[in-house]
C-alpha cells in the first residue's frame, strides 16, 4: 500500500491584451458593459489557485509475475485568464444571439479530478506473454474545454476555453506483448482502449450539453506492431524489421449554438529496416505510409467568404480546417552511439 499527497499553491496574472476597438464598440451598442471588456486601464489580473491533492494505491502479487492493484487519486488542472481576442468574439457572439456576455469573462477556473483505476498485469511462459488490463473512472468537476464562436457580423471565427460543470470519462485499456512466441526474434503487441467522455451536469454553459460528449475523445484508439531480428550472415551484422499501425476515431469540437464538428478517424501506418553492428547502424523508413491526410482535430467550420484566427493571423477559409498529421515520408540515415 502506498499513500501521498501533493500541494500546489500558484499566483499567475495577466496584462490585457485588446483594446476597445470597433468589435469592443459593437460589444457596447449591444448593451455590453464597457468593463467587462477588460480595457487597457486594468493594468493586471491576479488568479490564484490552491490545490491539495492525497492519493493511495493497493497492490496484490497473487503470483511471482502477477499484480493486480488498485488506486485512487485526486488532481487538478491550473486556471488561467484568458482576455484576448477569443473572449472578445465570444461575448459578442452571445449578445448577437441574444444571451448574457457577462457570462464570459476571461477567467477560466481551475479543473478538478478525482480518479479511480483497477487494474492487472503479468507476464507468462517465462515472460513470452506479456498483459495487462485497467478499468478507470474520472469524475470531474469545472471541466476545461473549448468551443468555437463566430462573430455574428463579420463571421470571424475563434475559440473560447470556459467551465462547465461535471463531466465523466471512463473505459478500458488492454495492452498484450508476445516476444518469441511465434518465431524466433519476433516481438509483436496490440494494445487498445475503449473511452466513454461524456458531459453530466452542464451549469448553465451556453456551448456545452448534458450528454454530450467531450472535446478531442475519440472513442476507439488501436493499435499494433511488430519487430523482427535477425542475423545476416557471420559477419556481426543484425538486422531488423519493423512496422506499426495505429487506429484512432474521429474528435469532434464544440461551437455555439449548432452541433459540435467532427474531424476524421485516422489510420497511420510506418515501417522501418535497419542493420546494425557493434555502435554502428544504417536504416530506411517510411512514415505515413497510407499518406493518411485526415484532419485530427477539428479547428472551426463555417460558411465561404469567413475567415478565422490561426495563432495571431487572420485567414479566410471556407469549411472545415484542422491539424494534420505529417504527410508520408520516405528517408535514409545512419547513427553511432557513443
Amino acid at each position: 500500500m502506498t499513500a501521498g499527497a501533493s500541494k500546489f499553491s500558484d499566483k499567475s496574472r495577466q496584462n490585457s491584451v485588446f483594446f476597445l476597438n470597433s468589435a469592443g464598440q459593437e460589444l457596447v451598442d449591444l448593451g455590453v458593459d464597457e468593463s467587462l471588456l477588460v480595457p487597457p486601464s486594468t493594468p493586471e489580473n491576479l488568479l490564484k489557485t490552491k490545490k491539495f491533492s492525497p492519493s493511495v494505491s493497493v497492490a496484490y502479487h497473487p503470483g511471482r509475475n502477477v499484480t493486480l492493484y488498485a488506486r485512487y487519486a485526486q488532481g487538478f488542472r491550473t486556471g488561467y485568464n484568458d482576455f484576448g481576442l477569443s473572449t472578445l468574439f465570444a461575448q459578442l457572439a452571445l449578445a448577437g444571439a441574444g444571451g448574457d456576455p457577462s457570462f464570459i469573462t476571461g477567467e477560466v477556473r481551475a479543473e478538478d479530478i478525482e480518479a479511480f483505476e483497477l487494474g492487472a498485469k503479468g507476464s507468462f511462459l517465462d515472460d513470452r506473454i506479456y498483459g495487462e488490463i485497467a478499468l478507470y473512472r474520472n469524475d470531474l468537476s469545472d471541466t476545461q474545454q473549448s468551443s468555437i464562436v463566430v462573430e455574428p457580423d463579420s463571421g470571424v471565427a475563434s475559440n473560447i476555453t470556459s467551465n462547465l460543470g461535471q463531466a465523466r470519462t471512463q473505459g478500458v485499456e488492454l495492452l498484450f506483448r508476445f516476444n518469441e512466441l511465434f518465431a524466433k526474434g519476433l516481438t509483436v503487441s496490440l494494445a487498445g482502449s475503449l473511452l466513454e467522455a461524456e458531459i453530466r451536469g452542464d451549469d448553465g454553459e451556453p456551448f456545452f450539453l448534458n450528454g454530450q460528449r467531450l472535446n478531442s475523445t475519440p472513442e476507439i484508439i488501436l493499435s499494433a506492431m511488430a519487430a523482427y531480428r535477425f542475423d545476416i550472415g557471420t559477419s556481426g551484422l543484425e538486422g531488423t524489421l519493423s512496422g506499426s499501425v495505429q487506429y484512432a476515431g474521429d474528435r469532434s469540437l464544440s461551437q455555439l449554438g449548432l452541433a459540435p464538428i467532427v474531424g476524421d478517424a485516422i489510420t497511420r501506418a510506418d515501417a522501418r529496416f535497419e542493420v546494425a553492428k557493434d555502435a554502428w547502424a544504417a536504416f530506411v523508413f517510411i512514415q505515413n505510409a497510407f499518406n493518411e491526410d485526415g484532419r485530427v482535430n477539428p479547428t472551426v467550420a463555417s460558411e465561404p467568404g469567413s475567415s478565422a484566427y490561426l495563432g495571431n493571423v487572420l485567414l479566410p477559409f471556407e469549411g472545415l480546417i484542422g491539424n494534420r498529421i505529417r504527410p508520408r515520408s520516405i528517408g535514409a540515415g545512419v547513427k553511432f552511439d557513443f
